[in-house]
């Protein structure tokens, strides 16, 4: 009978929150400052948030952590691994553009290089337009699966 807002937001509120201090803690790893570092710190931020709409949508899918496993590493290996290969080939570049991990690299670039070939208001456009559909797509299969199994 739980309804998909406090859901999410139980589940989620910890990472994000935790999410934080690790993005905090890398923008001063990486040697970022100021208004550099504050976009490091808000494109991660995009990213988890992003992550955690996906990371609830596969464990409400799977009827256990087994299964959950087994959905979430091949999600893991195209959004994880996705944005390295594209470093090496402009095709799957090309291809991956849409997902917000690669726009997350292409930010870590940005601010690492000076410039490139995506705006960064894009590529911000472009993670939220992530979150906005993994978003739908957890209503939805909240809606069809709930918390039941």
């Amino acid at each position: 009978g739980m309804k998909p807002g406090p859901y999410l937001l139980g589940i989620g509120s910890v990472t994000f929150f935790l999410s934080i201090f690790s993005s905090v803690a890398f923008g001063f790893i990486a040697g970022f400052g100021g208004q550099n570092f504050w976009l490091f710190v808000a494109s991660l931020l995009s990213g988890v948030a992003a992550s955690i709409f996906l990371g609830a949508t596969i464990g409400i899918l799977c009827n256990s952590q087994a299964a959950a496993t087994g959905l979430s590493m091949p999600a893991a290996m195209l959004f994880g691994f996705g944005p390295m290969l594209a470093g090496f080939n402009e095709n799957i570049a090309r291809v991956l553009h849409p997902l917000y991990t690669q726009q997350l690299n292409v930010i870590a670039d940005y601010l690492t290089h000076g410039g490139g070939t995506t705006p960064l208001w894009q590529s911000f456009a472009i993670i939220w337009a992530n979150v906005a559909v993994l978003g739908v797509l957890f209503a939805v299969v909240y809606a069809k699966k709930g918390l039941k199994g």
